[in-house]
């Protein structure tokens, strides 16, 4: 059933003003357990209008079955706690063209007729699905760190370095946890002056963003390792370091807008690539990605599928759910 929100442009710019503490996504669902970044969220559609809308967010599209409508930059504004004459102009005119919809029916295939029947609405610029976000963690402070692993960290960049390096200059940016019996972790400290990202091959295993500075590294009996030493000197397994990789990877999401792609033959290529293996040795989260047909593998046959589902062959099953 359609909930009313009598809300006139009017009445939300007073909100605006007013509720500085009220969250971006006032009726945001809950992401699905078992998604993947990149995956289509269910039951959720955005739009972007030619025309700013001012009416009531109820009667906008009387034609789809709506839980909720939201201003998507009316939103922002009040999540971020500023008045409106504190934003641009330019971000003031933006206000009654992007909605985000959620539907009644909470289902990938809902949002597919949801936008199909926007898309084609005169009123309406582009209509696309929500996807679930790539996951940028926050810096994380790990409790379980070895106790020593700063004192190891100071000799590790002294030797790197070439200088005396103190416990003082040194600490933890992020602590991705144990592998194997290898504690895996970014690091930082004052000799280096700015992290410079780019992708790197260790053993077959393609790390997307590796900082080039080695300041990601593997801790085992009381010594650090960079990733490169630690793969070649048998300090990591070969399978606990699929596993670092895949910690890497996971955290920067480079898979996850691979997906944003799927039903193209761009994705179909992407999946084919894996399985050639010039993305690098396949990894388990690999396999959670581009494993279409679900035999715990990726295959020719899963890029041959995808190819299928991109050439309007066979039917996207992720759309049908």
């Amino acid at each position: 059933m359609k909930k009313l929100y009598k809300r006139a442009l009017a009445v939300l710019l007073c909100i605006a003003l007013t509720a500085a503490a009220a969250p971006a996504a006032v009726f945001a669902r809950d992401i699905p357990g078992g998604l993947l970044p990149g995956d289509i969220i269910p039951g959720v559609v955005i739009v972007d209008l030619n025309e700013a809308y001012d009416g009531e967010l109820a009667e906008l599209f009387p034609y789809l079955e709506t839980d909720s409508i939201e201003d998507a930059y009316l939103a922002s504004i009040i999540a971020s706690g500023r008045t409106l004459d504190q934003v641009s102009e330019r971000i003031r005119s933006m206000i009654g063209t992007e909605f985000r919809i959620e539907l009644t029916e909470f289902t990938v295939a809902a949002a597919k007729n949801a936008k199909e029947l926007l898309t084609a609405d005169g009123r309406v610029k582009k209509a696309y699905y929500d996807y679930v976000p790539d996951s940028y963690d926050d810096v994380r402070y790990d409790d379980e760190a070895p106790d020593d692993l700063i004192a190891a960290a100071a000799d590790y960049f002294s030797e790197r370095y070439h200088t005396e390096v103190s416990e003082s200059r040194v600490g933890l940016s992020y602590g991705y946890g144990w592998f194997g019996g290898c504690y895996l972790a970014d690091l930082r400290a004052d000799i280096i002056a700015i992290d410079d990202f780019y992708c790197k091959y260790i053993g077959g295993y393609c790390i997307h963003e590796y900082q080039m500075d080695d300041s990601m590294v593997i801790y085992h009996g009381g010594k650090v390792y960079s990733l490169s030493d630690a793969y070649e000197n048998g300090v990591v397994s070969d399978g606990d370091f699929a596993l670092v990789a895949d910690a890497l990877n996971r955290r920067y999401g480079n898979y996850g807008r691979y997906r944003r792609s799927r039903g193209t033959v761009s994705y179909a290529l992407t999946v084919l690539r894996a399985a050639v293996k010039l993305m690098g040795k396949p990894t388990p989260l690999m396999v959670d990605y581009f494993d279409s047909d679900g035999d715990g593998a990726v295959t020719i046959s899963d890029a041959l599928a995808e190819l299928r589902i991109a050439a309007g062959l066979e039917p996207a099953p992720w759309l049908e759910c």
